[in-house]
């Protein structure tokens, strides 16, 4: 047979289910069909029966799209683990206060040994300068044998040293 000699061979088959309802459940039902957009009163309690069904099966797993509530164990695991994400994030920040400081601590500190790393090298530089009086940059890195950005480190430190009009360094 061609689709054309049957047309309702691809059509579903119905099969009716009646219950009865008085009038007051009728105009209920049908307020809520409407008031949630069903095109049918048939297609809302349909949908409200497999809910149901899907429910009884399924009652951990189901949240229903027409239900709001929320299982009150569901809302106490959900307060618990709120609970723990705040000591957690309280930890962080203690945590990220801690490395601040550390980071604050290792600066300094790195300042501190920077300066002691060059001690040797500022002695030598402070006994020529006292030998000499006052010697360019070039005399004090033949003299020293050391690099011009050690030399600049050292005599960068105004406290010590001084530049004369001539451009020489000299000892404060």
């Amino acid at each position: 047979m061609s689709e054309k000699s049957n047309p309702n061979q691809n059509r579903y088959t119905y099969k009716y289910i009646q219950f009865t309802a008085t009038p007051s459940e009728k105009k209920q039902i049908k307020h809520f069909a409407d008031k949630e957009n069903f095109k049918t009163t048939s297609e809302f309690v349909r949908r409200i029966v497999f809910d149901y069904i899907r429910r009884q099966e399924n009652p951990e797993l189901f949240h229903s799209a027409y239900n709001n509530s929320i299982n009150p164990l569901q809302m106490e695991r959900i307060a618990k683990n709120i609970r723990e994400i705040m000591k957690n994030q309280e930890i962080i920040l203690q945590r990220e206060d801690t490395l601040e400081e550390m980071k604050e601590m290792i600066m300094k500190l790195h300042k501190i040994a920077e300066s002691n790393a060059l001690s040797k090298e500022r002695e030598s530089i402070i006994q020529l300068l006292e030998d000499h009086n006052s010697l360019s940059l070039r005399q004090i890195q033949e003299e020293t044998k050391l690099a011009e950005d050690i030399i600049f480190k050292i005599i960068s430190d105004m406290n010590l040293f001084k530049i004369t009009s001539t451009g020489r360094f000299a000892l404060r």
